[in-house]
């Protein structure tokens, strides 16, 4: 699976680092708001309150991995994208078996082992509705027959956040999921699997549990999902069939062959209206969902791969380069890139509405940074930089709504950090959580200790956990962080023993 992809099927609610969280007005442990009582991580399991963040309770003591935590909203409007509630639900993880202990609700503090599986060895997927999500299904490997873990004989078994301990899991024996069915946008519990299997070359529409199959395709060679249209929840997919590769929409019921070229090493990307894919020419072309070819909408015949998407545009890069686009073609601008001083680099970027947010980080051979630089950029315009500062991302509103197009939440606030001493890798710097609607508004949240560098998988609300990296101890401690009250940021874990680190957000 390729990382894009995993990262477009899940729900992830910003970039650079490790978790999600939300806020809680209540004092009572187990009555709980629409924000959430309880922030997860992991150096073991511990859950911590945001109104007592001194008194963590540990759930579990092992040695975990693969952890998550599975998002819900309480109610969501289809036609409008209006959601309430966006809250954390369930913490899951990896401790030989597959473990669950509840976020929201009446919180036990307990850990309930899912299925009867053991030597488990990693969580491949996880598929379930962020609208109503009674019950999510994960997909898991096991060690194979050799004892070890990420070997060929790795064994994958299908689970749901239903089982108990002693549930058997449901062996996939060569079957790969693609994508859950559900009823749509309107109905979105989960009915069933579209399964490939790339030994039989056949593709099958099948029951939650796998026992009733329908028989889509017999022979295809490749099958790798390209796009979701989210306004009616269709699926595409780029199928090597018979000598020929073509584009097939499957509606929940049927495969559909939309018999449109297609090629599994060309990069795609989608919005709620179209499929964007740089071709092998390296140009940049469109396909709308109701359409019947592709439009080559840039031909500079110089880009490798799909950025980012914003709006109104994308952002096309080929590794020394990045352009805007407009997605109707009608013209295109080069942001200018600054010089990043280092051996080896890297950029990370996310965006709101038109604007892009980039971080552009240099290492030296020791992996030491030497460079790092925040910018943006609005529509159609090059990229504003300050040096020694970078982004950590945005959480979501507790309500508002979806947009459609590109699945962005309502942004509550973004979290930025400046002056960071980049000399001997001192690093700290100031945290700033700013207003979307108006960045030039920022509250000093918290001055970060030295040796630290900050990294954040996304929140919600204004209460969240950051992983800080101890540049001298060379370990990973968990900051807790109110992004509404200034001077907030407050290092919880102090462990030198271990690394520890906020849970994944995922659904």
């Amino acid at each position: 699976m390729k990382l894009s992809d995993l990262l477009r099927g899940s729900l992830i609610l910003t970039v650079s680092g490790s978790l999600l969280f939300f806020s809680c007005e209540n004092d009572s442990k187990n009555d709980l708001s629409k924000e959430g009582d309880y922030l997860p991580y992991t150096g073991s399991v511990y859950l911590v309150s945001p109104q007592d963040t001194s008194s963590p309770v540990q759930v579990s003591s092992g040695d975990t991995s693969y952890e998550l935590s599975i998002i819900s909203v309480d109610s969501f409007e289809s036609s409008t994208g209006n959601y309430s509630g966006l809250h954390l639900k369930d913490a899951v993880w990896l401790e030989n078996n597959v473990y669950i202990t509840g976020l929201s609700g009446n919180v036990d503090f307990k850990k309930r082992q899912v299925s009867n599986l053991s030597d488990v060895c990693s969580i491949y997927g996880v598929y379930g509705s962020i609208v109503k999500t009674d019950k999510y299904y994960m997909v898991v490997k096991t060690k194979g027959a050799d004892s070890n873990c990420y070997t060929s004989d790795d064994k994958s078994f299908l689970i749901n956040s239903g089982m108990s301990s002693t549930d058997n899991a449901i062996p996939l024996n060569g079957w790969k999921i693609l994508t859950h069915i559900t009823g749509g946008i309107n109905d979105p519990y989960i009915s069933g699997f579209l399964m490939y299997n790339g030994n039989s070359g056949s593709v099958q529409s099948c029951s939650t549990d796998l026992t009733a199959c329908s028989q889509l395709i017999t022979s295809a060679i490749s099958v790798e999902r390209i796009a979701v249209n989210s306004r009616n929840g269709h699926s595409f997919y780029c199928i090597e069939n018979s000598g020929s590769s073509t584009i097939f929409e499957f509606d929940g019921v049927s495969l559909i062959n939309r018999n449109i070229s297609c090629d599994n090493s060309w990069d795609y990307n989608y919005d709620g209206t179209a499929i964007y894919s740089v071709h092998n020419d390296k140009n940049l072309y469109k396909l709308s969902f109701n359409d019947s070819n592709w439009v080559q909408i840039y031909d500079g015949g110089d880009m490798d791969y799909i950025f980012n998407i914003a709006d109104n545009y994308l952002l096309l890069s080929n590794f020394t380069k990045i352009i805007g686009v407009y997605k109707d073609g009608s013209s295109s601008w080069d942001l200018n890139i600054p010089t990043i001083n280092g051996t080896n680099k890297s950029i990370s970027v996310f965006s709101i509405e038109n604007t892009v947010y980039l971080t552009f980080t240099g290492r030296d051979i020791n992996g030491n940074i030497v460079d790092i630089k925040a910018c943006k950029a609005a529509e159609s315009q090059t990229l504003n930089c300050e040096n020694n500062s970078y982004w950590l991302g945005y959480t979501a509103g507790v309500n508002g709504r979806i947009n459609l197009d590109n699945k962005a939440p309502t942004i509550h606030r973004l979290l930025k950090v400046e002056n960071v001493d980049i000399q001997g890798e001192r690093l700290g710097g100031v945290l700033y959580s700013l207003n979307p609607d108006d960045v030039s508004s920022k509250l000093q949240v918290g001055t970060i200790p030295e040796n630290f560098k900050l990294s954040f998988w996304g929140g919600i609300g204004r209460y969240t956990l950051l992983s800080g990296y101890d540049s001298q101890n060379r370990q990973y401690d968990v900051f807790f962080l109110d992004l509404d009250k200034d001077n907030s940021l407050k290092q919880i874990t102090h462990t030198t023993s271990k690394n520890e680190s906020p849970f994944l957000i995922y659904f």
